[in-house]
């Protein structure tokens, strides 16, 4: 069923409500030892997300049927850029981002601690942790000054024969930049205090 766009939330005891997941229509579909992943355009989806599959192999389950939504989550936001890479003819860059993206290393279960992930915390430095941060700090910190100071700049477009939308393109990636910077502050952050927790 294809969402439509309504000018008012609907309203009434019949209706559920779900978060607009920003992501790929999947329905998986086991039976006995086949397992299919259909996108909504039908195109199998298996090769390029083949932990899915596997997932699902691994189910008590033999015969099931599952309509869901592909996410790929980064630095705690789902990225759609980020799945849309997934859909790439080279086997080896597919490869190569399952082992990179949340999706198939994640190591905490909602508040349950892991082997895997008490393993990895395990050794970490909290002291090397702690020069990262200081060091992420410093660049976040001089990337607002960067922004600060080329805010000014487009109050005169002229200057050093940049026009306005010059300045302005350079402005936003410097905003971009610093939200990124910001961004992986929080990351060590929240990896330092993990560090420093005891484990279980």
């Amino acid at each position: 069923m294809e969402a439509e766009s309504m000018a008012q939330l609907p309203r009434g005891a019949q209706w559920q409500y779900e978060p607009k997941w920003d992501g790929f229509r999947c329905l998986l579909i086991r039976d006995g030892s086949r397992i299919s992943m259909q996108s909504k355009s039908g195109r199998d989806l298996v090769r390029y997300f083949a932990e899915v599959a596997s997932a699902a192999a691994a189910l008590s389950s033999k015969e099931l049927i599952l309509d869901g939504e592909l996410l790929i989550q980064l630095n705690g936001e789902y990225s759609f850029d980020v799945l849309l890479q997934r859909i790439h003819p080279a086997a080896s860059r597919v490869k190569h981002l399952v082992e990179e993206t949340i999706s198939s290393c994640m190591l905490i279960c909602r508040h349950h601690r892991t082997k895997a992930r008490n393993a990895r915390f395990g050794r970490m430095d909290p002291a090397a942790l702690q020069q990262h941060l200081n060091k992420a700090e410093r660049h976040a910190a001089e990337g607002r000054q960067l922004v600060a100071r080329q805010a000014t700049a487009i109050a005169d477009p002229n200057k050093h024969g940049h026009d306005t939308t010059d300045a302005r393109k350079v402005l936003n990636t410097l905003t971009d930049t610093q939200a990124i910077h910001e961004k992986d502050v929080r990351r060590l952050r929240d990896e330092l205090k993990a560090a420093s927790q005891p484990l279980a």
